[in-house]
């Protein structure tokens, strides 16, 4: 009897540990009602999950992390968690977030928490990635002073896309259309696949092409982008596009990989198959990540 008296105290601090809700321990951390805090959201694609994660996390490195919380709450947005009371069907006692492998290179990968908070003394920043109804990655920001959610909202976005890791890579686009299980409900909704390539190793010597051809790929794409700096501040358009056509097995996709060697300083985006649909998309990436090099493989004309 008198082990288990012993035990007992032990037993309710653990039970209170597991008991703890997500809400009390952010206002914890943060030394002030949660009510005051305005909320800023951005939403991104899925793939930009660990650009976004990376960037909120130097962010708040930079600011001083008191506490940091991986527990899964997707069920809520933050404003949600912040300013109302808990459904009866939505717990929102702490659950340790799940943590998923995400490519990082080509070679590379990283887990990351699905769910994560970091209070900064009066900014709370949360980062999660959503799987349904539509894959996405998000980034929610909250202070008492809206304008300074608003503002760190915008350089963890811009961050996000300056230290991408995309930039500079090989990337092959793919799309993929939603999946239904038998009773017709989706499993994994449709959408942008961006993939890291190999990069390519091809040199001069391996280039066989006539002379004339070869002149017109350097002038207008290798050139191009090695001295894009200089042409734009004269006012010179440096947006081109080459157009190679011919039968297969004529060197097309090994011009684009000749190509795609020359230029390691600039995003290559190859895409094929359906992706080609997305055009919208696929050249948004190109903007976000430029200098960019837009390679469309087997177009029908």
């Amino acid at each position: 009897m008198n082990r288990h008296w012993h035990l007992r105290p032990i037993w309710r601090r653990l039970h209170a540990l597991r008991q703890e809700h997500i809400d009390d321990l952010l206002s914890a951390a943060l030394r002030s009602r949660l009510d005051r805090f305005h909320v800023h959201v951005k939403e991104l694609p899925q793939y930009r999950f660990v650009d976004l994660f990376r960037a909120a996390e130097h962010h708040c490195r930079a600011r001083g992390i008191t506490a940091t919380f991986e527990s899964d709450h997707r069920s809520e947005t933050l404003s949600t968690i912040l300013h109302s009371r808990p459904a009866r069907w939505i717990p929102r006692r702490v659950r340790r977030s799940e943590r998923i492998a995400w490519p990082a290179g080509p070679s590379d990968e990283v887990f990351l928490p699905v769910d994560v908070f970091w209070a900064c003394a009066a900014v709370l920043v949360r980062v999660h990635y959503d799987a349904a109804p539509r894959e996405k990655a998000v980034v929610e920001v909250a202070s008492t002073v809206p304008a300074v959610a608003e503002s760190l909202v915008t350089e963890i976005v811009r961050r996000s896309a300056e230290a991408s890791i995309y930039r500079n890579r090989v990337l092959a686009l793919r799309f993929e259309p939603a999946t239904r299980d038998e009773f017709g409900d989706v499993e994994k909704p449709e959408g942008l696949r961006v993939l890291f390539a190999p990069e390519p190793q091809v040199g001069d010597d391996e280039f066989v092409i006539d002379e004339a051809t070869r002149r017109l790929l350097w002038r207008n794409v290798i050139d191009l982008h090695l001295r894009r700096d200089l042409l734009k501040a004269h006012g010179v358009p440096i947006r081109r596009g080459v157009l190679l056509y011919g039968p297969p097995g004529t060197g097309k996709t090994f011009a684009c990989r000749y190509l795609c060697a020359k230029l390691p300083n600039t995003t290559r985006i190859v895409v094929a198959g359906s992706a080609l649909q997305q055009v919208t998309a696929v050249f948004a990436l190109a903007r976000l990540l430029q200098p960019s090099l837009v390679i469309l493989e087997d177009v029908d004309l």
